[in-house]
């Protein structure tokens, strides 16, 4: 049996302080420095990818502490960052939207090989149909990278110069306080609390483009603080159930404009995509129910 004194050694060290707000921000910009390198270079499909998501994880951080410092100034300097912010994710957008859409495309094919060799008539409408719309995405995906290489170019110096003053703004920046995941989560139930009834295809991508917000704010908020961690586990598995969801309708639109509304393969698109939603509809009222129990905090949804 251990000493008293070892187990209290014990407990103290487990006790790690949270770090500052400003290291877990200056490990965010220099991510978000490095992929910015990288796509400028080369916007390969990670890290265009890699890119978007740093920008919108710094962007959501930034917002919401600015919104809450409004005499500091990290709200002239954030609000500055977050205009050139929004316009680098615009550049971004199509490409990782080609990227996402020539995915699926690749997956759907092997599926339709697997399951029947393509041999069956409609199979084969399908595959040719596949192929014609990947021609098209591809070409839009070349461009796309083409301008997003141009914006870099010209825009790089402008964003360094933004981050830079922005960084100075962060040093003068508290930390966030103890349970600031729990609370945000708190806000955002509160916000939702009567949103289960009301949810359909329109109200779920609010929502989503709502939880990816309180995803990342969390998760930086969660620096140093296991307890805060777990938080944002049940958040990144329903996040997961809504981005399916999103990106099969995103191709579903594509399909439509490339081929045709009445084009086989958008029927096919069609019926993938409303197997998501419903997926994702369920997933939603389930983590909705578990944060109004509570148990969203304790332990991560299955």
């Amino acid at each position: 049996m251990q000493p008293d004194s070892h187990r209290s050694s014990n407990r103290t060290r487990r006790r790690t302080p949270p770090e500052p707000l400003q290291t877990e921000f200056a490990r965010q910009i220099g991510k978000w420095r490095e992929l910015l390198a990288r796509s400028a270079h080369k916007p390969s499909p990670g890290a265009v990818h890699d890119l978007r998501v740093a920008t919108l994880r710094l962007q959501a951080g930034i917002e919401y502490w600015a919104g809450r410092r409004h005499d500091h100034p990290l709200a002239r300097e954030a609000a500055r960052w977050i205009a050139q912010a929004r316009k680098l994710r615009a550049v971004l957008g199509p490409v990782r939207g080609a990227d996402v859409s020539l995915k699926q495309l690749k997956s759907l094919r092997e599926e339709i090989l697997t399951s029947s060799g393509g041999a069956a008539a409609n199979d084969s409408q399908c595959i040719r149909q596949i192929e014609r719309l990947e021609r098209k995405v591809k070409r839009a995906r070349r461009t796309g990278a083409r301008e997003l290489v141009d914006w870099l170019e010209k825009r790089g110096t402008r964003l360094e110069r933004k981050i830079v003053r922005l960084e100075k703004a962060l040093d003068q920046l508290n930390p966030f306080p103890p349970g600031c995941g729990r609370v945000l989560l708190s806000e955002f139930l509160s916000g939702h609390a009567s949103t289960r009834s009301k949810l359909d295809r329109k109200t779920l991508h609010e929502f989503r483009k709502q939880l990816k917000n309180v995803r990342y704010i969390t998760e930086i908020s969660a620096s140093g603080e296991r307890s805060q961690k777990v938080l944002s586990v049940p958040l990144r598995k329903l996040q997961s159930a809504l981005g399916e969801w999103h990106d099969r309708d995103s191709l579903v639109r594509t399909a439509r404009r490339a081929l045709g509304a009445r084009a086989k393969l958008v029927g096919l698109l069609e019926e993938r995509a409303g197997k998501a939603l419903l997926s994702a509809l369920a997933q939603t009222r389930r983590f909705l129910a578990a944060l109004s129990a509570g148990a969203a905090e304790a332990r991560p949804l299955r």
